[in-house]
């Protein structure tokens, strides 16, 4: 919790005083309760659940302003993550539709944007094929976000990504992000890196693998976004690229800073 907070609000949180910074005036305020799940000197972990206050203070008008935004339910809002992904693939066409809807807000809320609005409903008439979604960030400097997700089992090819870079003309967004729960074809991942590497957009790709990291750990998504801007540093800034695929492997900010690092001192 403390370092998805640092990543996405940029705000001083450190992990060793967030019990008595953080979990212990929220208990005092009877926001939450807390238990430990360990015992002795020095053991930190925390579970923490809202109380009925919590949620009735907190947790409800959060949901209910969330769904006046998104024209969706506060039921289908208080899914978890989890569940919306299952969703993604049964076979009921609507069922798949609204859990793609979801899966798009689930992404803007994890990644602290604020929703603008939809700007296409398609699953009524696709099946939840695809929908798209406008968000912005007003984190450090103002952003607009476009973003796509696209629920289909064959791959997301090169088509999709240059609508969604011509699109960018009209929403005037600076990040075009494609979701898809399969994967992209080479065509579409080499031409995602020319308007990146070339232009004032920057496009996001995340496929199957990167949404299964999010599912099992919903913080993993500001990792995956940061080594894929350190990459994109890398090449337009440092000019560095040669270090391939090995920026996809590599599992924390600081090993992939002390590649460029490496790679710098080397050229």
């Amino acid at each position: 919790m403390a370092k998805h907070t640092r990543s996405v609000y940029t705000i001083r949180l450190t992990t060793k005083n967030l019990v008595k910074d953080i979990l212990e005036p929220l208990k005092q305020l009877g926001l939450i309760e807390t238990r430990k799940t360990t015992t002795g000197r020095g053991a930190k972990p925390h579970d923490v659940r809202l109380t009925e206050k919590g949620k009735n203070d907190i947790l409800e008008p959060l949901i209910k302003n969330l769904a006046d935004l998104t024209e969706m339910t506060s039921l289908d809002l208080n899914q978890p993550f989890e569940n919306v992904v299952a969703q993604l693939s049964v076979d009921d066409k609507y069922i798949r539709g609204i859990a793609l809807e979801l899966f798009a807000v689930w992404i803007i809320r994890l990644l602290g944007l604020r929703f603008s609005k939809w700007r296409l409903r398609h699953y009524e008439a696709t099946g939840g094929g695809e929908v798209d979604v406008l968000a912005a960030s007003d984190k450090v400097m103002y952003n607009r976000w476009q973003i796509q997700c696209k629920n289909v089992k064959s791959s997301v090819g090169v088509d999709v990504i240059a609508k969604e870079v011509s699109l960018t003309f009209l929403t005037k967004a600076d990040v075009a992000m494609v979701v898809t729960t399969g994967h992209f074809a080479s065509d579409a991942v080499n031409y995602a890196n020319q308007v990146t590497d070339n232009s004032r957009y920057y496009i996001i790709l995340l496929e199957g693998d990167d949404v299964q990291r999010i599912v099992e750990d919903r913080t993993r998504i500001i990792d995956i976004l940061n080594l894929k801007a350190r990459r994109t540093f890398a090449k337009r800034e440092l000019g560095i690229s040669d270090l391939g695929d090995k920026l996809e492997e590599l599992e924390t900010e600081e090993v992939l800073g002390k590649a460029i690092k490496s790679v710098s001192e080397q050229g």
